[in-house]
């Protein structure tokens, strides 16, 4: 591990914590406010895919940071799981941004814990990525794969929704909107996530190959 890799991984974790810590204890301290329950809040923090997703990006830092030489310091090193963890958090920002951020409009601590997960962390992994994660090794199908973990929390959520009736996400409100609207939309967000792994994929051999053109001229 270089020595820039390690103050990303360090600036990543701490980042990162200091995100989640102050949204959690803002979704705490609103429960009196909502009508909800401490548990329920708890439930209510870990629903959003934004928290999953951030939760992910920090546990990519940490875990090779505290453990590299591990089983799961290894997996998060891995070119293939990083690349993936990109896609994530990038998609994460770009929905907020683009279909969310509108509909409300944070202030005080609220605001800057917003900017930290939303657009402070995509942007720094997307940096991270682009310096410490070893190039060449993506293929097409890797955005199929890559789908996993999107598609199993959008499962889960419209099952929860439709006992509970509470879903994260207006776009995937079944109750509002209508199952075909939801289908719909979820078909627009897939969409997404293959686009900007493909995007990724390219980007990635992209700059293997750059990276190679200039290792042999360094030699000749």
């Amino acid at each position: 591990m270089t020595k820039t890799c390690k103050v990303f991984l360090i600036i990543g974790t701490v980042v990162g914590c200091t995100a989640l810590i102050l949204q959690f204890y803002i979704t705490i301290s609103y429960s009196p406010q909502s009508g909800l329950t401490y548990f329920q809040s708890v439930i209510k923090f870990f629903s959003f895919m934004t928290i999953l997703t951030n939760i992910l990006v920090t546990l990519t830092y940490m875990i090779p940071l505290l453990s590299p030489g591990s089983k799961w310091g290894l997996y998060f090193q891995r070119p293939f799981v990083q690349s993936g963890v990109l896609v994530y958090i990038l998609i994460v920002g770009i929905i907020y941004h683009f279909m969310l951020a509108h509909i409300w409009d944070p202030q005080g601590l609220e605001k800057f814990v917003d900017i930290l997960l939303h657009y402070i962390m995509p942007a720094f992994y997307l940096l991270y990525w682009l310096i410490n994660t070893e190039k060449g090794g993506q293929k097409i199908i890797n955005c199929i794969k890559w789908l996993i973990y999107p598609l199993a929390y959008i499962i889960y959520i419209l099952i929860r929704g439709h006992f509970s009736g509470m879903y994260p996400y207006p776009f995937i409100d079944v109750s509002k909107f209508g199952f075909d609207t939801v289908l719909i939309n979820i078909f627009f967000i897939t969409t997404g996530y293959i686009l900007t792994g493909l995007l990724i994929i390219f980007l990635d051999n992209i700059l293997y190959k750059f990276s190679r053109r200039k290792n042999t001229s360094l030699q000749n």
